[in-house]
């Protein structure tokens, strides 16, 4: 009678979605979630004083919430990659905008395919679009919705439909992608209205090329207007975080398992000026600092972990939580550690690298704190460098003393030193003109900043095919910024410790010259197709 009263209780709980009872103690789902273009920052978990995340505030207080997760790079195909293979840029080599991953490097899909688990991916295209390398693990993926206003409700509906054809007990893992936050900076009703009450003030469209070109100088942008986009950027999330919730409790409904895994990350951030940028073209904190949650949907109690991890920590970690054989050589360091045991530190560096800006990076936690050193390095091509509208580096010595020439037609060019005007000339194209400074009597180390008046892209003037904005050519002098910041004292970097802490700044500078790597194979290259360059020009990313 016992034997017949306990099967009839199993019995009853596999009928009431019990899928537990099939993989006791053991994941049954991961599901991966990226909202491009999330900073941090703008979320209540990390502080942010406005309401534009309560579902996510909520589920971090259950989950494992990683308080400084650092991008390897601020664009979406290669953090993406990174994401995907536990690998740096430089390793992976998957570079805008037609890269392809080499089919020797494995990818998280392709590692829990192998293992048995049914893959399903849904992503908004762009740089995440299949061709690029992301379809492969998966037995659905999908990438047809185009990034627009309310756009992440097909995707997640889409991935809503992939989890209503699991089987009971059947294993997944499941990738969901929006670029619901992402430029331009637009946003549904009512989220728009409760984020900014009354009308729009004047401003210009704001897609990718007109950020770029307001980045460069060519474009201006009103206190109002930029207060506008960044309000839209705000009702985005918070349009986002209404969709996150409606998509977790549909995964509550469908009895998924207690031991379900979810992931939520973000590519990278986004600038609004507070460096003199915009989009995410610069590498600060504002655009390498991204949430990072994981939690099981059964979990009741969560932690906040606060050393440095990074995205490419990302894979590993869910190998291990998912135990599966193939162990690939990640470059990234699991985090399962510090999963249950907050105090348990994986890291204490972070390395990133630019692709629009020639900077790399490292974060180094010590015992004064959280440091950041940077080393910005221009290339010049020949004797000469290019330059579009203004150009900011490290002098040193007691004369600065360079060649200038203009580009195209004759500008003005005003020399700053440590943000002081100290010499305005005419440069005439077609030759270069000596510029000399005296400077005794200024500290050992100061800050240049060259600025023309215009700049013209050799396309629209008909002297070449480049879109760059181009200013100005400079000759004779070395061209590097190091800039070093404590991040835990001064969030939002605006206190620059290179001189003051010069001893510092030189030993992170070593720490920085051996993050050097050899791709592990190279990338191959693709062939746009005329829709995948509308959609990324409908981004910004192509012009």
């Amino acid at each position: 009678m016992k034997r017949l009263v306990l099967v009839v209780l199993l019995l009853l709980l596999v009928g009431a979605g019990g899928w537990w009872i099939h993989r006791r103690g053991q994941p049954v789902g991961f599901v991966l979630i990226s909202i491009d273009t999330l900073r941090a920052d703008r979320l209540g978990a990390y502080g942010y004083p406005l309401d534009t995340s309560p579902f996510f505030d909520d589920f971090a207080e259950r989950g494992d919430l990683f308080e400084k997760a650092i991008v390897q790079l601020p664009g979406t195909l290669p953090s993406h990659m990174s994401i995907f293979t536990g690998l740096y840029p430089q390793e992976h080599g998957v570079y805008p905008p037609d890269g392809v991953l080499s089919a020797s490097i494995a990818t998280l899909p392709e590692m829990f395919q192998e293992a048995g688990y049914r893959t399903g991916g849904f992503t908004d295209g762009g740089y995440v679009k299949g061709t690029y390398g992301f379809a492969r693990g998966f037995d659905v993926f999908d990438d047809v919705t185009k990034a627009s206003p309310g756009g992440a409700s097909e995707t997640f509906r889409r991935a809503k439909e992939f989890v209503s054809s699991l089987r009971r007990g059947e294993r997944f893992f499941l990738f969901v992608h929006s670029y619901e936050v992402h430029d331009p900076y637009y946003a549904e009703e009512p989220y728009k209205s409760n984020s900014w009450p009354g009308e729009p003030p004047a401003h210009w469209d704001s897609v990718g090329s007109n950020l770029a070109a307001a980045s460069e100088g060519e474009l201006e942008i009103t206190p109002e207007a930029l207060e506008y986009f960044s309000a839209m950027y705000d009702a985005s999330i918070r349009f986002i975080d209404d969709v996150l919730r409606d998509f977790m409790e549909y995964l509550w409904a469908q009895g998924l398992s207690p031991d379900t895994t979810i992931v939520i990350t973000s590519d990278h951030g986004e600038e609004f000026l507070e460096h003199g940028g915009l989009a995410h073209r610069q590498l600060y904190d504002e655009t390498l600092h991204v949430p990072l949650l994981v939690r099981r949907l059964g979990q009741r109690r969560g932690g906040r972990i606060g050393h440095l991890v990074q995205s490419i920590d990302i894979a590993p970690t869910l190998v291990e939580l998912a135990g599966l054989t193939v162990r690939p050589n990640f470059s990234g360091r699991s985090l399962v550690a510090s999963l249950g045991d907050p105090e348990v530190v994986t890291g204490t560096e972070a390395f990133a690298e630019g692709v629009v800006s020639p900077t790399r990076t490292l974060y180094q936690s010590t015992d004064e704190g959280l440091f950041r050193f940077a080393l910005t390095r221009y290339a010049s091509v020949g004797d000469r460098l290019a330059v579009g509208r203004s150009l900011t580096f490290d002098g040193s010595t007691p004369e600065l003393r360079f060649q200038v020439q203009s580009y195209h037609v004759e500008r003005e060019l005003e020399v700053y030193v440590n943000g002081v005007l100290v010499r305005r000339l005419q440069i005439t194209p077609g030759r270069m003109q000596e510029v000399v400074v005296d400077l005794l009597g200024t500290a050992a180390k100061y800050r240049v900043d060259l600025e023309v008046d215009s700049c013209d892209r050799p396309s629209e003037v008909g002297t070449g095919s480049s879109r760059q904005c181009l200013g100005f050519f400079l000759s004779g002098i070395k061209v590097e910024r190091r800039e070093l910041f404590q991040v835990d004292g001064d969030p939002r970097e605006a206190l620059d410790l290179s001189s003051a802490r010069p001893m510092l700044a030189i030993e992170m500078e070593r720490a920085l010259e051996r993050y050097q790597w050899q791709p592990r194979e190279p990338a191959e290259h693709q062939e746009l197709s005329d829709e995948q360059v509308e959609r990324l020009r409908a981004l910004g990313y192509l012009q």
